[in-house]
């Protein structure tokens, strides 16, 4: 396997290094396709006070799934939270949906919430081969894009390790327990 670095720059869009680089070099839509084995994918994003226009995960968007393929052992345990509390589900970084559909194939509404705008695009194509509905929103962990409360918040496969600081993490947890119904559940991996 091969590893790709990727890495935004204000002055000239997302900087690739590393084998396959070539076909990802200055390439602003999230179309890169690698053909072959990835042993990993690493994003370096840096944030300083504000939310940039475009998330780190954008350049990869469509690399995401097949990268992370293998990561399955999580999605029966969210599945079953999600039949538990009987639904509907706040997904925050839901990414490509890769809870969201399967929750949504056993009779559950998601909304799911990412930065990424890129990687929504993957889960509403996902999600429409799957033939599940999901109400997909672009927004931020710390001031999800969501009225109401549910049942059941979820951040999975360690999403809220993207909240860089203390005051990133406590506005998050924030959000969650505003959008939680009371004896509601928050369901997270770290």
């Amino acid at each position: 396997g091969e590893t790709i670095h990727c890495s935004p720059s204000t002055r000239s869009g997302t900087r690739w290094s590393g084998p396959g680089a070539e076909e990802a070099r200055d390439q602003t839509a999230p179309r890169f396709e690698h053909r072959g084995r990835i042993k990993s994918v690493v994003v370096v994003a840096r944030i300083a006070g504000s939310i940039p226009p475009v998330s780190a995960y954008d350049p990869i968007a469509r690399l995401y799934d097949p990268w992370s393929r293998s990561v399955v052992e999580d999605v029966p345990f969210y599945v079953e939270e999600a039949r538990r509390a009987g639904g509907p589900v706040l997904e925050l970084g839901v990414g490509t949906g890769r809870i969201a559909i399967p929750t949504a194939l056993a009779g559950i509404a998601v909304v799911g919430v990412d930065r990424s705008e890129g990687m929504l695009e993957v889960a509403r194509e996902a999600a429409l081969l799957a033939g599940v509905e999901l109400d997909l929103r672009l927004g931020d962990l710390r001031d999800p894009p969501v009225d109401g409360t549910f049942p059941l918040v979820t951040i999975p496969f360690r999403s809220l390790l993207h909240m860089e600081t203390d005051a990133d993490r406590r506005q998050a947890l924030r959000a969650v327990r505003a959008r939680l119904a009371p004896g509601g559940r928050f369901a997270f991996d770290v």
